[in-house]
């Protein structure tokens, strides 16, 4: 059912038939972990209703004290998605995995007669449409990766919501690239207006490009770091619902400024260099030129550290380097003169 519902309280990163009874591998798990201020429960590749795995998704919860500095600003609450693969149950009169009752995302707060809640969304569909926190056929995909972060506690309703892009709150970008970042921020209840100022008063470039209110507010950041700005940042948003009794909430995003390391390297490594894919989880292809000169590849960090170096075989100019290990975030694969970004998700 959608929210409101009277007499009950509910957190929900994805209301929906769970099934954990299907047979697959390395799915249908539930795990969690509780701490002096912190509640994290994660659904790992999870079936659907009745014991359906030929689609599985994964997602997490975190609800904390307000204290937790797990979750910034002064937030108590925090959505955080994998790949999702299905939105409804054949029990909810859906089938494989979509159609039917949609599946709720967002909390409910019932206090005897009175009830605040907030939607991020309702989900029916398979794909990437999203109709707002309030509609009822977005299409689940758009979940994929994405990171909401709110309060419930403040008892006059639930703070404006930030739908950060990635469940990373760091950034890295060198001297010389350009970081063009959109951040989505949803009201805190239906027939609200949010509103978002933002600033980053270490970097000199940092400016909005576009800043829109409404039901979903949307601030579109823009900066040009040069070698005076390497180092770490805060962009800082401060978003303000405008209901009768407002709620505010503070989200941060950190960007990390790094030296510019292809100085001498050219970047330009079409038809000499090629990876895939990108953003990779475990194994990455690579192709080279096979007049290359240089045998030996290297993987980089974004400040310059080489972490892995090893050799091609002779008259070999294909392969594949397994990178599960690596931490998630952006490298470079440098053949020679030449270097790849690539992200590790």
């Amino acid at each position: 059912m959608p929210f409101p519902l009277h007499g009950s309280r509910f957190i929900a990163p994805f209301w929906s038939d769970v099934d954990l009874r299907g047979s697959c591998v390395d799915c249908n798990r539930v795990s969690y972990k509780l701490t002096p201020t912190a509640l994290f429960v994660s659904w790992h590749r999870v079936g659907y209703w009745s014991a359906q795995t030929d689609l599985l998704n994964s997602f997490q919860v975190i609800i904390t004290d307000g204290t937790d500095p797990v979750i910034p600003g002064g937030n108590n609450v925090s959505f955080c998605y994998g790949n999702m693969q299905w939105a409804t149950s054949d029990g909810n009169s859906g089938a494989n995995g979509s159609g039917g009752i949609p599946a709720t995302v967002g909390v409910n707060q019932a206090t005897g007669a009175d009830v605040s809640y907030a939607q991020v969304g309702r989900f029916r569909e398979l794909g990437m449409n999203y109709d707002g926190p309030y509609g009822e056929g977005s299409g689940v995909d758009w979940l994929d990766s994405a990171h909401f972060v709110f309060s419930t506690a403040d008892p006059v309703g639930v703070s404006p919501i930030f739908a950060w892009q990635s469940d990373c709150d760091t950034i890295s970008l060198m001297v010389g690239d350009e970081l063009e970042y959109d951040m989505l921020v949803l009201a805190g209840g239906p027939g609200q207006s949010v509103s978002v100022l933002s600033e980053c008063t270490t970097v000199q470039s940092y400016t909005e490009l576009s800043n829109t209110q409404g039901a979903q507010a949307l601030v579109t950041s823009f900066m040009a770091p040069d070698e005076a700005d390497i180092g770490f940042h805060t962009i800082t948003y401060v978003a303000q619902n405008d209901s009768t009794n407002p709620t505010s909430a503070t989200g941060t995003l950190v960007v990390q400024v790094v030296p510019d390391i292809t100085t001498g390297i050219s970047d330009h490594a079409e038809g000499r260099l090629s990876v895939f894919p990108n953003p990779v989880e475990s194994v990455l292809r690579y192709t080279i030129d096979r007049d290359a000169q240089d045998r030996f590849l290297q993987i980089l960090t974004m400040d310059g550290r080489l972490i892995r170096q090893l050799a091609t075989l002779p008259g070999a100019y294909t392969g594949t380097i397994d990178v599960h290990d690596l931490a998630p975030g952006t490298y470079f694969l440098r053949n020679g003169s030449f270097a790849m970004r690539f992200m590790k998700d």
